[in-house]
């Protein structure tokens, strides 16, 4: 005679996991109002100073394409050519922008660390496998599987295959 099982109730995600989610959550949108503030810097950098992309991009973290793409966008016509240019030292306003840009990288790459390991944690203590907690974190099943090796997370089962290797 079979017996019947009791259903599992859903899963939820734990305080901890949610928080540093969410904490990941707005630092990434700290941090793109930082990307997007530092590329208006440069527009504003290439219009006040009169250099050249090249030039400009010396000073950032990108290629001088980059910088002549973030001229388009926001409408800086390109240098006069054959016109010398002044002396170039960066504005403190685009030196600010770049700062603030960088620390906001370094704290995002921080908050990322903290929600990958929260995620680790959370396979670790949950009990539930690797697809259910991926449906609760913006990232897909195979990195919340990256997460838990890099983690060193035990798989929930043993294999039941048993390898020939071994």
């Amino acid at each position: 005679m079979a017996t019947k099982k009791t259903p599992r109730p859903p899963y939820e995600p734990s305080d901890d996991l949610r928080t540093a989610l969410a904490e990941l959550a707005a630092e990434e949108v700290s941090y793109e109002e930082k990307r997007q503030a530092t590329r208006k810097a440069v527009a504003d950098e290439l219009r006040a100073s009169g250099q050249s992309h090249g030039r400009v991009a010396e000073h950032t973290p990108w290629t001088e394409e980059t910088v002549r793409g973030i001229a388009t966008e926001y409408d800086v016509p390109p240098k006069t050519p054959g016109k010398v240019p002044p002396p170039y030292e960066p504005s403190p306003e685009f030196t600010a922008a770049l700062a603030a840009w960088a620390k906001a990288e370094e704290e995002l790459g921080k908050k990322r660390t903290a929600a990958r390991k929260a995620v680790a944690d959370e396979l670790r203590t949950s009990g539930v496998s690797q697809a259910k907690v991926a449906a609760h974190t913006p990232w897909t099943e195979a990195t919340v599987r990256t997460i838990a090796r890099e983690y060193k997370v035990p798989p929930l089962r043993k294999p039941t295959v048993r390898s020939i290797r071994d």
